[in-house]
């Protein structure tokens, strides 16, 4: 399956990896470590390039790429309960997330050729390099008026989220074309089972 990139933020398009549901995370597009390294190229998070080099020390060490796709794992999880107590108005525990953000920030380094700019020291080199854009925009996210446009898809078993940056602020769908219409179809459906129990077509009065 291909990644969707709408939920418009990083961190916000890194959790819609998969489908929060009642059951739990189904659908997780996160299965393997090229997986991985797939999403981050896509949403910009790496270089093709470093992508690229990754992928070579994976080949050679399986099971540190293992390891760094169970941190992946673990990370999504705990930006999901971060941004799912700010969506529903609770104060966040933040521990986790800044565990996190102390592994990723000490990588982080100003440059100055040609002109300056930041850059993530070793991201070629360190196999959980990919998550470390993912945290910091977690946190940026956090810290930034964006934080109270944060929105779970209302398509019950989707669970993705999304910034609502919407104009009137009542964007209700990850995605219209898909949990939109679904949603849509389906109370259509319902409301005219219940006027029609016996599948008789209803006439209309005019």
């Amino acid at each position: 399956m291909s990644f969707e990139y709408v939920g418009g933020d990083l961190a916000v398009d890194f959790l819609n990896t998969g489908d929060w549901t009642a059951r739990g995370l189904e659908n997780d597009l996160l299965s393997d470590y090229r997986r991985l390294l797939a999403w981050a190229t896509g949403a910009a998070a790496l270089s093709t390039d470093t992508a690229s080099q990754l992928e070579h020390v994976a080949r050679e060490h399986p099971a540190a790429a293992q390891s760094a796709l169970a941190a992946a794992h673990r990370l999504r999880a705990t930006i999901r309960t971060v941004f799912e107590a700010v969506v529903e108005g609770r104060a966040p525990d933040l521990a986790d997330l800044n565990a996190a953000l102390s592994q990723a920030l000490p990588h982080r380094r100003l440059e100055s050729a040609p002109e300056a700019h930041w850059v993530w020291v070793d991201a070629d080199r360190d196999l959980e390099s990919p998550l470390w854009p993912v945290v910091l925009a977690a946190a940026t996210l956090l810290t930034s008026p964006d934080a109270s446009r944060l929105r779970t898809c209302a398509k019950p078993d989707c669970g993705w989220m999304f910034v609502d940056r919407s104009r009137n602020g009542f964007r209700r769908w990850c995605q219209m074309s898909t949990c939109g219409n679904e949603e849509k179809t389906r109370r259509r459906a319902a409301r005219s089972a219940s006027q029609n129990p016996n599948g008789s077509v209803a006439r209309s009065s005019r």
